[in-house]
């Protein structure tokens, strides 16, 4: 509620317009940090995640790489195509973590969401090549499903080091190959949570 009347306020000017100006577009207003986001607060979360991350790429000695014309085959990085590409996965967590301004619990349900998509689809089994493009889909499809407040997808991708048009279709793919179920019950929360 705060951070409504924030947005208000900073826009009483457009609102009290008696000629009908056009109101702003109150989703392209940079997001207000809500919570404390600082690394060290969340150094335990970013550790666990880069720690079971690390693992997902390690268990992987054979990679399936998708033939041309396959929508999952955008998950396979250029090596270094793209900012993102460049970063390790502690970079990506950190960034991610720091800046998507969400709750530990997307990036939990972003890891079920990651283990759903190796089950649904042999080419979205994780490995050193996906891994990055995986888990910043996994977690903008979990953010958008967990939270009250989300921002314009440009803006994740500037702060995934994306491209917009290649983040939308990534979610798009996730969404699809999830079969639209986003819903995550206790016990494999639970399961996650506890690891």
């Amino acid at each position: 509620m705060a951070v409504i009347l924030e947005l208000f306020d900073s826009f009483a000017d457009f609102f009290s317009d008696s000629q009908g100006a056009k109101c702003p577009d109150v989703r392209a207003v940079a997001p207000v940090a809500r919570k404390d986001r600082t690394l060290e607060a969340k150094r335990e979360l970013i550790d666990a995640l880069v720690e079971a991350l690390s693992a997902l790429v390690q268990r992987r000695s054979c990679v399936y790489i998708p033939t041309q014309g396959t929508d999952v085959r955008m998950f396979y990085s250029n090596l270094g195509s793209s900012p993102q590409d460049r970063n390790t996965i502690r970079e990506v967590v950190e960034n991610l973590v720091s800046k998507f301004m969400c709750s530990d619990a997307v990036f939990l349900m972003a890891l079920i969401y990651m283990n759903r998509l190796e089950r649904s689809n042999r080419y979205l089994l994780v490995n050193k090549f996906n891994v990055l493009r995986l888990f910043t889909a996994s977690t903008l499809v979990a953010c958008k499903f967990v939270e009250d407040e989300i921002y314009r997808n440009s803006y994740y991708a500037e702060v995934a080091g994306l491209d917009l048009k290649l983040l939308n279709h990534l979610e798009r793919t996730v969404l699809n190959e999830l079969d639209f179920r986003m819903y995550v019950d206790a016990n494999e929360y639970l399961a996650v949570a506890m690891v």
